[in-house]
């Protein structure tokens, strides 16, 4: 008699998986990946943040401000000299009488010199009073063709400066300064991205020019060399002499 063997035609018993696990696990290596870059975008913007803020000298940050910090200066010291109403005083009086000396034949056209002197005393004039801007350190120099501002801020113990390249130009008989570079500390930034944040600040020198220049005369054009920003004016004789 053949032998059967019984284990041979035993059920085979699978254990079944406990029903839904596979998309819940596939669910959390999914949610964990996401937490994981989402870690990762806020190291990184984080990060990004904190060196933006340390290069500005606006806070100082451990061992960051360190390597990439450095306390800005100005291109050269200026002396603040004579503000900008005695200067254009005097030189109206000057050019005036020389006129009258040579007759109305020579015309009305003149030159204005404004010193980095005058535009320092005017500068610190203007910003007198401010709660950001350290008045008594600011100044105004000639660098190249155009006006560098260093302006000194109060905030970090003074460790730090706003810094603005201005070009200067005429329009419509007045003076205005056209932003080139901004700075602050170590930040550079487009001037094309906050020119027109700082308008008002950029033109706290050339709209003093104008106001004080207008009594005596038109703005038909400016140069800048020899370490002063010349305007080419024309008299207004009939007012001066009035």
């Amino acid at each position: 008699m053949a032998r059967i063997d019984y284990r041979s035609q035993a059920p085979t018993i699978v254990a079944a998986a406990p029903r839904g696990s596979s998309w819940f696990g596939r669910f959390l290596k999914r949610l964990g990946l996401k937490l994981v870059m989402l870690l990762i975008l806020f190291a990184i913007v984080f990060g990004f943040g904190t060196i933006v803020a340390a290069k500005t000298g606006l806070v100082t940050v451990p061992v960051v401000s360190s390597f990439v910090f450095q306390k800005p200066k100005p291109d050269h010291t200026v002396v603040a000299g004579s503000p900008i109403d005695a200067a254009v005083s005097m030189q109206v009086q000057e050019a005036l009488g020389k006129l009258l000396t040579a007759g109305p034949s020579n015309g009305t056209a003149s030159t204005l010199t404004l010193s980095e002197q005058t535009l320092t005393a005017t500068l610190r004039e203007k910003l007198n009073g401010s709660t950001m801007i350290d008045a008594s350190s600011a100044q105004a120099a000639i660098v190249g063709s155009g006006v560098e501002l260093f302006l000194p801020l109060k905030q970090n113990g003074g460790a730090t400066a706003i810094v603005l390249d201005v070009t200067p130009s005429v329009e419509n008989g007045s003076l205005h300064f056209t932003l080139t570079r901004f700075a602050v500390g170590s930040l550079s930034l487009p001037a094309w991205l906050t020119s027109w944040t700082l308008e008002a600040t950029i033109n706290l020198i050339s709209q003093a020019i104008t106001d004080v220049v207008g009594k005596y005369a038109t703005v038909t054009g400016v140069t800048v060399e020899n370490g002063a920003v010349n305007l080419n004016v024309t008299l207004n004789v009939i007012t001066i002499t009035g």
